[in-house]
């Protein structure tokens, strides 16, 4: 287990967060994850439109890598709580 998420592990532990409140925060987590993706793929037919009419893209590019940064990390977190629920006992 990467330190983080150990230490996220111990400190559900202490709080006492149950499955419930895990997967509630996972659902929340799902849907972030879901949105944005749309906002990655809408950045990204924004640039291909841009370019394609011959204006400039590199704020377009810029927010872009934003969108994908953020994206990376709400993965980053779904995943983290789908851990903790398999881990998780019954």
């Amino acid at each position: 287990m990467q330190p983080i998420r150990a230490a996220w592990h111990q400190v559900c532990l202490a709080v006492g967060m149950d499955k419930q409140t895990i997967a509630d925060h996972l659902a929340l987590a799902e849907r972030h994850v879901t949105e944005g993706q749309a906002h990655v793929a809408k950045q990204r037919g924004l640039i291909e439109s841009l370019r394609g009419r011959g204006h400039d893209t590199a704020q377009a590019e810029a927010l872009l890598v934003e969108f994908e940064s953020a994206l990376h990390l709400q993965i980053e977190e779904r995943d983290r709580l789908i851990e903790e629920l398999r881990e998780r006992p019954p």
